[in-house]
């Protein structure tokens, strides 16, 4: 029987980024042949952004950083008048902050609704991130009072199901005495046809020669794109061809152009805000590597799982990650690519360097990276999920 499923989250498409990536394919994998809406704050999205897809969007504000206020009850109730008015019959949380204590109130209305809460990595850090009582709002994300802390802990205790996306936060919320029903829900990937490298080279304006190193992701210190940049004046002595591609937004943008200047990369180093799928396709399909060498940043930035390590392995790309957080369960190292120290510019060259001198290495390397992808991280239908919350 078809199941009436409502997922609740302020993160979700058109945002750009690993969760709302991961929303949405989880949505493509497990709910896409069922009654699926999703419920976002207004200040996301225009309700035209969501015109192309096959199920319902209800935009409400969002309030995850106040738990005792008007503003968030009246979400409260406009969010459990939508789960009553489509009646659903499975409820599922995106982030821990989008609202979960609904699950009380429509509970009382349909008591068989069955509850999930996703967890993905920052979020997950309830004791460790603990700030003072009086913080300011800006500086909500930082971590939990203790008030939010003893809150959101019993919320997981409540719900059915905590879906983890790697067996970094499980055992996160494990040592923090939350172990309800947690469950590993590993990111779906869009199988993809294989392009020809020397081809997407030289429609990218490259030598068929040239070695392509790629990262992809928010340009944030957690993410580690700085320091391939410094690496770069040593990696072309040794490497003559290399170019260095990254793709993505964020604060360190600045501080990276500054960077490009100051070793005299312009002609080595290219940076693209955002491309479509389409583009990005064919720069996987160009890439000889792919390197993120991303880091744990005190007390609670780091690397939930990096689904983009499982997209350079989809376009047969071996990886460069380094060893924090959920990488480990995206990366195998010595099969998929490399776990590094990403503190370690002599790891981080001479793992580069290796690959570079060894083209059957990173023929056999990125040959078991897509391997690992399709058997283990397809986005093949399935209905296991449906089935588990029935």
């Amino acid at each position: 029987m078809v199941k009436n499923i409502t997922l609740v989250t302020q993160d979700f498409y058109p945002l750009k980024g690993g969760i709302a990536n991961y929303l949405m394919q989880v949505y493509r994998k497990y709910f896409a042949s069922e009654n699926f809406q999703v419920i976002v704050p207004q200040s996301i999205a225009q309700a035209t952004d969501y015109q192309k897809f096959p199920f319902n969007v209800h935009r409400t504000p969002f309030f995850p950083f106040e738990l005792d206020t008007h503003s968030r009850k009246q979400t409260n109730e406009t969010i459990v008048n939508i789960l009553k008015q489509t009646n659903t019959d499975i409820l599922l949380f995106g982030y821990l902050r989008s609202h979960p204590e609904i699950i009380r109130d429509y509970k009382k209305y349909k008591p068989s609704v069955k509850t999930g809460i996703i967890m993905h990595a920052k979020e997950a850090f309830i004791d460790a991130a603990i700030v003072d009582e009086n913080r300011s709002l800006t500086s909500a994300h930082k971590g939990y009072t203790s008030t939010e802390a003893f809150f959101y802990k019993t919320i997981l205790e409540e719900v059915d199901y905590i879906f983890c996306i790697s067996s970094f936060t499980k055992n996160l919320l494990s040592s923090q005495g939350i172990k309800n029903k947690s469950i590993l829900l590993d990111p779906p990937i869009k199988i993809q046809t294989l392009l020809n490298r020397c081809e997407c080279k030289l429609k990218l304006g490259y030598a068929a020669n040239d070695f392509i190193v790629l990262s992809v992701g928010r340009l944030i210190d957690r993410k580690g794109q700085h320091r391939i940049v410094e690496s770069m004046p040593s990696l072309q002595r040794e490497i003559p061809t290399i170019h260095y591609e990254m793709i993505g937004d964020g604060p360190n943008k600045t501080h990276i152009k500054e960077m490009v200047a100051k070793y005299g990369l312009e002609e080595r180093i290219s940076l693209y805000d955002d491309v479509d799928d389409i583009v990005l396709a064919l720069h996987y399909g160009a890439a000889d590597i792919f390197v993120l060498p991303t880091d744990f940043i005190p007390p609670n930035d780091i690397e939930g799982f990096g689904i983009v390590f499982l997209e350079a392995g989809m376009h047969r790309v071996p990886v460069i990650g380094g060893n924090t957080g959920g990488v480990s369960d995206a990366i195998v190292d010595g099969l998929s690519g490399y776990l590094i120290d990403p503190k370690s510019k002599e790891e981080l060259e001479s793992k580069i360097i290796d690959l570079y001198t060894q083209p059957m290495l990173r023929t056999k390397l990125g040959k078991q990276a897509r391997l690992r992808v399709i058997k283990y991280f397809n986005d093949f239908p399935s209905a296991d999920l449906v089935n588990l919350l029935s």
